[in-house]
């Protein structure tokens, strides 16, 4: 939600390898971007809780944003990605966790 207004989320799978990469096109609104989220396996000898998986998230925006009337301020449009980034990443570790 932005202004009171609702923002729809589009994710559209462009690739997707188990345990690799899975590569979307986003949408956000009237935001658009490509997603990158990347699974790296890491084996750390000196740690006793196991093997661990990062997760790597790349966000590349391609276009500009159009806005009708009032121009966005940029830091509202930063809030909106960031709360994305950090909803996206916390569902992956309760994913993972499970």
């Amino acid at each position: 939600m932005f202004n009171g207004v609702p923002m729809v989320l589009q994710d559209d799978l462009l690739k997707s390898e188990p345990f690799g990469r899975h590569v979307s096109r986003m949408s956000i609104g009237s935001m658009h971007f490509d997603q990158t989220l990347t699974l790296f396996a890491e084996n750390a000898e000196d740690d006793e809780t196991g093997p661990r998986t990062r997760l790597g998230m790349k966000l590349v925006a391609h276009n500009s944003i159009a806005v009708i009337g009032e121009v966005i301020p940029r830091l509202d449009v930063q809030k909106i990605i960031m709360g994305y980034v950090d909803t996206t990443l916390r569902q992956v570790q309760k994913h993972c966790e499970r």
